[in-house]
């Protein structure tokens, strides 16, 4: 058996090898995507060792700070994957856990029978490609180049992804909060100016968050919004934003803060938001990374293509109503519009 790539500059220095006169035998051609017949690495690509793809990929799931909030189910190989759900739309008596009731009754008496009423939630992996060119040049060190790959495969998969977790259409991608019955648009105050942001605003956003997700559930805004809320820190003479465990985290109404590009433009529905991504359904095959190289001829690059599938929808078909209210609840929240 060959020896093994010890890390991922060694495999790029000996593609880039392959591609002149010396070619090493631990390369692995995979065969071109026609079917026509099985060539080097410019017709090809060649296979990335699972050990490497493995450690490179790993990287994602460190970088995206939603990703690691999702519940995460593994799809052993399948490309579809069930998961059962209890339906529940209300708390009311006869409705809780989608109709499971227990009663009171004096000894021997019996009660009512009860059902449980039982969803199927079905994902379906989707898939997830990545390009990155390089110049010959850089690929000459091996070192530098294993750098940026991991750096620059690890943000761009982790945007995409969390990006189809907030704003995904279901279609080809993950289905998105905002884009899902599940999620509650709580209304502006009347004659509010357009992209501001009230401290009723906030109030009314926590009052509407399922009563368990206060404990998981985090603000989504973008540096617009974050800075109208210091504003409004300072109009009122009162300290919206607190400190949190980790150095340089904030908290709001006592939810922890996270910056993103995935929230809508300030003054759109759904540029403020307060979600528990704990009650969002995440699954994912093994990498499989694919690393398909062929040389551009006329500027000298070499192009690293690797897959990944991925899918991804909130539990919650639609918001719950308690028992005692008649003002829906939902672990997905996004304050409307203001224009």
């Amino acid at each position: 058996m060959n020896k093994q790539f010890v890390s991922l500059a060694e495999f790029l220095v000996a593609v880039l090898g392959a591609g002149g006169e010396v070619s090493d035998r631990r390369l692995q051609v995979k065969s071109v995507a026609t079917g026509q017949y099985e060539g080097g690495g410019s017709a090809g690509g060649y296979l990335v060792p699972d050990d490497i793809a493995l450690g490179l990929w790993s990287r994602v799931y460190d970088t995206g700070r939603i990703l690691a909030r999702c519940d995460e189910q593994m799809t052993s190989g399948r490309k579809a994957f069930r998961i059962p759900a209890i339906k529940e739309g209300s708390r009311a008596e006869g409705s809780r856990f989608g109709g499971a009731r227990m009663l009171w009754t004096d000894e021997g008496g019996t009660g009512d029978p009860s059902g449980i009423d039982v969803e199927l939630l079905k994902l379906e992996l989707k898939k997830l490609l990545g390009l990155i060119y390089a110049s010959d040049e850089l690929l000459e060190d091996g070192p530098a180049l294993q750098s940026l790959v991991e750096r620059l495969f690890a943000l761009e998969a982790a945007f995409a992804i969390e990006d189809g977790i907030v704003n995904g259409d279901g279609v080809g991608k993950p289905l998105g909060i905002m884009k899902s019955g599940a999620l509650i648009v709580v209304a502006p105050e009347a004659g509010q100016a357009a992209g501001s942001v009230t401290r009723k605003n906030l109030v009314d956003m926590a009052s509407r968050l399922w009563g368990p997700s206060h404990r998981e559930a985090i603000w989504l805004m973008g540096n617009d919004i974050f800075a109208k809320i210091v504003e409004l820190e300072e109009e009122l003479g009162l300290e919206l934003f607190t400190e949190g465990a980790e150095p340089g985290s904030r908290l709001l109404l006592q939810m922890p803060v996270e910056l993103c590009e995935y929230t809508s433009p300030i003054g759109s529905s759904g540029d403020l938001m307060l979600c528990d991504f704990s009650q969002y359904l995440l699954i994912k095959n093994d990498p499989q990374m694919l690393s398909s190289i062929h040389v551009s001829f006329d500027t000298d690059e070499t192009a690293f293509k690797t897959r990944y599938r991925v899918d991804g929808q909130p539990a919650w078909a639609t918001p719950i109503t308690p028992k005692n209210s008649d003002n829906t609840q939902s672990p997905f929240i996004a304050l409307g519009e203001r224009k």
